[in-house]
């Protein structure tokens, strides 16, 4: 007995779409010790036109009502504030805090799930970060971060169907470290 197993690849682009969308950013400095940051964006694609050869029929269909824009979330925030505290002489402190959340998005290229089960539809996502950084005479960074601080799970971020197998990619949850970075200038 013989068994095999092939993986096909067709690029398929699709003939019209439309986009419509922004983006806002906005930085507020009250004060020399306060930085806070804020972006919105909103993205609306549509498919207007997307041909596709149907291998069964052999006949052009249009398929643009079939797929949604991959990878692209109607909505998206982030909203961050940074604390300066000046030590000592050339030393300073910051804090810093930020959220982010992004709407549900599509993964597979847009492409539905052909086992109806969803599994390129990935729900929002809201994550917060936390860092306290020590810098020393314009030359030395330590910084003690969390990633991700009130997830502890991991999760699935994107994925893609490639005929015979099904890929997908997780991201972690919380993450915590430390990060020291130098900087030497020769004279």
């Amino acid at each position: 007995y013989q068994f095999g197993f092939a993986t096909e690849t067709i690029v398929e682009n699709a003939a019209k779409a439309e986009i419509k969308g922004f983006e806002i950013e906005s930085t507020w400095a009250p004060t020399e010790k306060f930085l806070a940051r804020l972006a919105i964006g909103h993205n609306d694609g549509e498919y207007k036109e997307f041909l596709s050869f149907n291998r069964l029929t052999g006949e052009v269909e249009d398929i643009s009502d079939t797929f949604a824009f991959g990878f692209a979330p109607k909505w998206n925030a982030n909203v961050g504030l940074d604390y300066y505290q000046p030590i000592a002489s050339r030393d300073m402190l910051i804090l810093r805090a930020n959220y982010s959340w992004t709407d549900k998005t599509v993964g597979n290229f847009g492409q539905p799930d052909p086992s109806g089960l969803d599994r390129n539809v990935f729900p929002s996502r809201s994550v917060w970060d936390f860092s306290a950084i020590w810098q020393h005479n314009d030359w030395l960074n330590v910084t003690a971060f969390v990633k991700d601080a009130f997830h502890d799970d991991n999760y699935l971020a994107t994925s893609v169907d490639v005929g015979v197998f099904w890929f997908g990619a997780v991201a972690p949850g919380r993450i915590w470290g430390l990060e020291v970075s130098a900087a030497w200038q020769q004279q």
